[in-house]
């Protein structure tokens, strides 16, 4: 055999592995060439290289310390011989179930993960980037096309090791959602396996621990567009396996106690830590890097609905447009064919308003539709008499992640003991509404470009919660419409509750919902909507576009309907009128005076 192509030998591997990697190394770059790993595909290379990491793994430095301070970034040689190592390994798995079947056979990845594990509980110094790279990728490589392995490689690692191998590539988080991607690729709807990370708990921290990755500020527009993408085929995957509602509804019963708590089991400490004031985390800096990372909970909510939204519209897209094309178009089916999804959706959008009400002091109320009215969309009476009772006040109270200090071991008992009345709750609230509404708006859009068919208990949702959300700012901006003396001038603060609270977009989506929808438009009618819109064709400098969004949603509501023309013009006529009469009112008391 050729030297070149030649693996060191264990021995001298042990006692040079600064030469050990040189060599590993220069096979990895040969490794890059589809021929040549072909030829070297066999056993004598496979047992070798296997051999040569359980070694390395076997001698890499411990890193303990009492303290960071006593740990000095010391290069170890048998870490960057064994990255060499798994880099050869990973290339080696590519196209090959063979290889990777012998991989998983000889125990690689139980050793491996030891390893890690072992680094998460004590090391103080993280190791190397290359490291942080090279356990990630090789195990993604080592599942990648392979159900078989795919799935007895999750089984062994979910979920605490699976977390750990993702909190690695902290500097490159598109590995982490590589890794999780190829691991759940192949498995279908009905999978177990894909059950336990869609509907179990410590499931749904893993998630919460990709979401993070997507919470952070990234400065580098190229990771965070690689990091993006793929966020985007792992999320799209699942959503289109009906992953999102369990896995949405996890996330937001998650508490800072729960995510607290999986991190230590992480770590090894399986005892109850709840009431312990003596049990201390971890002295790992990879321990603490990850519970000082965890993103907020409402941040993580609005992530998710940023997913959808993101899927829809592509990346670089504006808003509220859309590629067309037909994947897209099957996506949007695919979420809006989901009765769990529209339900979801039909509920958080009906809390997150009841809670903007709530948070901003609006007089709100769902417009109320008759039988006649639910009969024109074709829906029972009953499904859209949604009460704003037993609301889960997840996004009001307790303490977000993001607000704690250093994880401490009291973190448990004092979840969730902060009073409501000291959090302001609105930017939170905000951030996931805002999400909300423009992952539907988003939908809508696509319905109208695709074909695809926009549930009728939305069209219905859409008219009478977020139209008399839009009826409320505007009472609490200027009084209720239909008194004898309304505002001429707003209240202090009420612009601002309609930026916050997304007027023109909650405009825009209830025009969207009209445009060439017959039905919608009778609905409309019949529920009292049109002079709400008619209410909102005026400009305002403090809430830009508004009065395009209310012209464009009264064309929407009015045209090819010759009913709501003729109301929407009686409307405008009792509304002359009356500004007449008012008129008229005011010569009289000043006299005729200016």
């Amino acid at each position: 055999m050729c030297a070149a192509t030649m693996l060191p030998s264990a021995s001298n591997a042990s006692v040079d592995p600064e030469a050990a990697a040189t060599m590993v190394g220069n096979l990895v770059r040969a490794s890059l060439s589809e021929d040549w790993r072909v030829e070297h595909q066999h056993e004598a290379m496979l047992n070798g290289l296997t051999d040569l990491i359980k070694l390395h793994l076997g001698l890499l430095m411990e890193g303990k310390a009492e303290s960071t301070d006593e740990v000095e970034d010391i290069h170890d040689p048998h870490e960057a011989a064994c990255t060499v190592c798994l880099k050869l390994a990973r290339n080696l798995c590519v196209n090959n179930q063979y290889v990777q079947q012998h991989f998983l056979e000889r125990g690689l990845i139980q050793e491996l993960v030891a390893r890690v594990r072992t680094d998460f509980v004590a090391r103080v110094r993280e190791r190397g980037k290359g490291w942080r790279e090279a356990v990630p990728s090789f195990i993604t490589n080592l599942a990648a096309g392979n159900s078989v392995v795919a799935i007895r490689v999750l089984e062994s690692i979910f979920p605490h090791d699976l977390a750990i191998v993702c909190a690695l590539p902290w500097h490159r988080p598109e590995l982490a959602f590589m890794l999780v991607h190829n691991l759940i690729a192949t498995c279908k709807i009905t999978s177990p396996v894909l059950k336990q990370l869609t509907e179990d708990p410590d499931g749904h921290c893993v998630v919460h621990i990709l979401l993070s990755f997507l919470c952070r500020d990234e400065e580098d527009e190229a990771q965070a567009a690689k990091t993006g993408e793929w966020a985007s085929i792992l999320f799209g995957g699942l959503w289109l396996k009906g992953g999102f509602p369990p896995i949405y509804g996890g996330i937001k019963h998650l508490t800072p106690a729960c995510v607290y708590r999986f991190l230590l089991r992480a770590a090894g400490m399986q005892e109850d830590v709840q009431g312990d004031a003596r049990a201390k985390p971890p002295a790992s800096s990879s321990f603490w890097r990850l519970s000082q990372n965890m993103c907020g909970h409402a941040a993580a909510l609005g992530v998710l609905w940023h997913t959808v939204h993101g899927l829809l519209a592509g990346p670089g897209s504006t808003e509220g447009a859309s590629d067309g094309s037909a994947m897209t178009a099957d996506f949007a089916r695919g979420l809006l064919e989901d009765s769990d999804f529209v339900a979801l959706a039909h509920s958080e959008m009906v809390e997150c308003l009841t809670a903007l009400a709530e948070a901003w002091s609006l007089d709100w109320t769902i417009l109320p539709a008759s039988a006649e009215a639910c009969a024109v969309l074709g829906i029972e009476h009953c499904a859209l008499q949604a009460t704003n009772t037993g609301r889960d006040s997840h996004l009001a109270k307790g303490t977000p992640l993001v607000e704690q200090e250093a994880p401490a071991a009291s973190a448990e008992a004092n979840a969730g003991e902060q009073s409501e009345s000291k959090i302001d709750c609105r930017p939170s609230l905000q951030h996931v509404f805002h999400e909300l509404l423009h992952a539907l708006l988003q939908l809508v859009t696509i319905t109208q470009a695709s074909g695809v068919r926009f549930p009728s208990i939305l069209i219905g949702l859409h008219l009478t919660a977020n139209l008399g959300f839009i009826d409320a700012l505007h009472k609490h901006r200027f009084g209720k419409l239909d008194s004898e003396a309304p505002q001429r001038t707003q209240r202090k603060g009420a612009a601002e509750a309609s930026q916050a609270c997304l007027l023109v977009d909650q405009l825009r989506l209830c025009a969207n919902v009209l445009y060439e929808r017959p039905e919608a438009q009778d609905f409309l009618r019949l529920v009292g909507g049109l002079r709400i819109l008619l209410s909102h064709c005026y400009a305002d400098h403090e809430v830009p576009l508004l009065r395009e969004a209310g012209v464009f949603a009264v064309r929407n509501a009015t045209h090819g309907n010759e009913a709501n023309q003729a109301a929407a013009q009686a409307l405008l006529m009792e509304q002359r009128a009356a500004s007449n009469a008012g008129e008229r009112l005011v010569e009289d008391l000043t006299g005729g005076e200016g």
